[in-house]
């Protein structure tokens, strides 16, 4: 309540908007990163190349270049640019790896 107003009960979230959702952060734009490890300690360290409209894809001989071919582990360290240095707020963004939604962003 907010006053005499009946703001929610706190049953469900629908209807809110999240702090980037009120007030969306406007990223300049990413660097996407990409840090691979496999069997033997061997390490690869690749970047996705995003287009006008940040999207990026890597597939066949660019992937194995960026991951290598023997990766048990990869990692995306998705960053943005402001370069006012003033935003706060957390950027949203998607990463699909074969059409799967990945965990963070």
């Amino acid at each position: 309540m907010i006053d005499d107003t009946f703001i929610s009960d706190g049953s469900t979230l629908e209807g809110w908007q999240s702090a980037t959702e009120f007030n969306p952060v406007e990223v300049e734009a990413y660097t996407v990163r990409l840090i691979a490890y496999g069997n033997g300690n061997k390490a690869w360290i690749g970047q996705l190349s995003l287009d006008e409209d940040m999207n990026g894809v890597l597939t066949g001989g660019a992937l194995r270049k960026a991951i290598g071919s023997k990766a048990d582990v990869v990692a995306a360290i998705v960053t943005y640019h402001d370069s006012s240095e003033e935003v706060q707020q957390y950027a949203p963004y998607s990463l699909r790896v074969n059409g799967v939604v990945q965990p963070g962003g």
